[in-house]
């Protein structure tokens, strides 16, 4: 159940972004901007260690986090190009889409394979 709860915070933390970018007026470069600030500033506001404090991890490394942005910022594009085609309510779209991506993600085991890949287990912190 606490998925559900994630969701809607991530949800509502993306809903947030789109209202401060959605002065861009190009689709594609709103859409991709906002798929790419919210992994990448997830990752430096600290809002992923809640994932890696779940897989008993304690930290991220930078470079694969910058990748994994600019790719979540090319599915945001695409999902949301399609989107904005039919729906026309953007705010309820964007809503929908960081709650759908967040449940899908947890589902499919993307944040589990984010934990194992990227956070650094916390016995190899204390033993650099």
């Amino acid at each position: 159940m606490h998925y559900v709860f994630e969701s809607i915070f991530v949800a509502i933390y993306t809903t947030t972004l789109f209202i401060f970018l959605q002065r861009i007026k190009n689709k594609l470069l709103l859409l991709f901007i906002l798929g790419f600030l919210k992994h990448f500033l997830g990752y430096v506001l600290y809002i992923h260690e809640y994932y890696c404090n779940k897989c008993a991890n304690s930290a991220s490394t930078f470079d694969p986090v910058f990748i994994q942005s600019i790719a979540e910022g090319c599915y945001f594009m695409i999902i949301g190009y399609i989107g904005f085609s039919f729906i026309r309510n953007r705010i309820f779209f964007i809503f929908s889409l960081g709650l759908c991506t967040h449940l899908l993600s947890e589902w499919i085991g993307v944040h589990t394979y984010f934990c194992q890949n990227n956070c650094i287990p916390l016995y190899r912190n204390l033993s650099e």
